[in-house]
């Protein structure tokens, strides 16, 4: 492939310089979407992208979607007592864990509790939970972790 694309004219090189811009362009714009309810094939028609390529695109548009449901101000009307995560927002949780409580001792040594929120790693979603829940509701201390971690990144990219 190498020698093909050395042996190509000036004006060869140009058209697929040109091309590669205008599918830059495209992948660029479905970025900027949330993942949609169309199949990979359905939103590649109307562009020059594949269904792979756009199946590329979707763990960046997954934090997009992630983040509108999140931001959503529904969870303010009604009795808004949840959120995203559960039926109750931990704002309405009294937490009965304190640095002071002999129970926190407890809890860290015997479940290894961290309440601290940490990022998750970068190819999973960006939004950020306490370390329970984070990559994909699996501790990285968790002997499976690897595993979850490479099963999520599989359902991501071959949904």
């Amino acid at each position: 492939m190498g020698k093909a694309y050395q042996k190509l004219s000036h004006a060869e090189l140009a058209e697929l310089k040109r091309e590669a811009v205008r599918l830059t362009a495209e992948r660029n714009a479905l970025l900027s979407v949330p993942v949609s309810d169309r199949s990979a094939a359905m939103e590649a028609s109307g562009t020059d992208l594949r269904p792979s390529q756009v199946k590329r695109t979707y763990q960046k548009r997954l934090d997009i979607s992630l983040h509108q449901v999140t931001g959503h101000n529904s969870w303010d009307h009604g009795l808004a007592l949840s959120d995203h995560v559960c039926a109750l927002k931990p704002s309405f949780v009294t937490p009965y864990i304190g640095k002071e409580d002999a129970m926190y001792d407890l809890s860290k040594h015997h479940l290894h509790y961290d309440a601290s929120v940490v990022k998750n790693d970068d190819d999973l979603p960006a939004f950020s939970r306490t370390c329970r829940w984070a990559n994909c509701g699996i501790c990285r201390e968790d002997a499976f972790y690897d595993l979850v971690k490479d099963l999520v990144r599989q359902f991501v990219f071959q949904s």
